[in-house]
């Protein structure tokens, strides 16, 4: 089965005259086939260190800022990881006793949200009931956003900040799919 990947991607350019300092690019690239374990990462595609597509795990401001919740999980981001399981479907590293990149956490439903904003509540809600998969390195547990002016900052980071790994909970460590396609390894820690 043919399979595409989408991506948002978002150039700010310093400087520029006349205001005109962003511009945006859905790219939208051919990978293969259902199975490939080379997958986007092999393109060239809108694709983290695990091999996953970027967008769908990005929390988008309408999302936060609009009716319902989040449905969805998370990407986020760990210093060191080891191996991977499913659904990545790259290393990026091979720290021993790191998470591996598609690890599932979730935030835990004993975690008190009431003294954040609502919307901050809402983003820490499909932490809770979504999780976050490890997709790539960098900062640990960067949580990422699309590109967006109307994001608050001055909000937003001290919430995230007031998080620590306690809080979080291992919940999946990779799970073997109904029908994987013959070539799909799936790897254990």
């Amino acid at each position: 089965m043919p399979l595409k990947i989408y991506g948002d991607i978002v150039v700010r350019l310093a400087g520029a005259a006349g205001g005109a300092d962003t511009a945006r690019l859905t790219v939208i690239r051919d990978v293969g086939v259902v199975g490939d374990p080379k997958g986007a990462v092999s393109a060239g595609g809108p694709a983290d260190a695990a091999g996953l597509a970027i967008l769908p795990g990005l929390v988008r401001y309408e999302e936060v800022f609009g009716p319902g919740e989040i449905g969805h999980a998370l990407r986020v981001t760990v210093r060191a990881a080891n191996g991977y399981v499913y659904p990545a479907s790259h290393r990026a590293g091979s720290t021993t006793g790191a998470l591996p990149m598609g690890a599932r956490l979730r935030l835990k439903a004993s975690r008190n949200l009431s003294t954040f904003t609502p919307e901050v509540q809402k983003i820490f809600r499909a932490m809770q009931r979504y999780g976050l998969i490890v997709a790539d390195n960098g900062t640990d547990m960067y949580v990422s956003g699309t590109y967006d002016t109307r994001w608050n900052n001055d909000v937003l980071n001290p919430a995230f900040r007031a998080l620590t790994a306690n809080d979080f909970e291992v919940i999946q460590l990779g799970v073997q799919p109904l029908a994987a396609p013959s070539n799909l390894r799936i790897l254990d820690q």
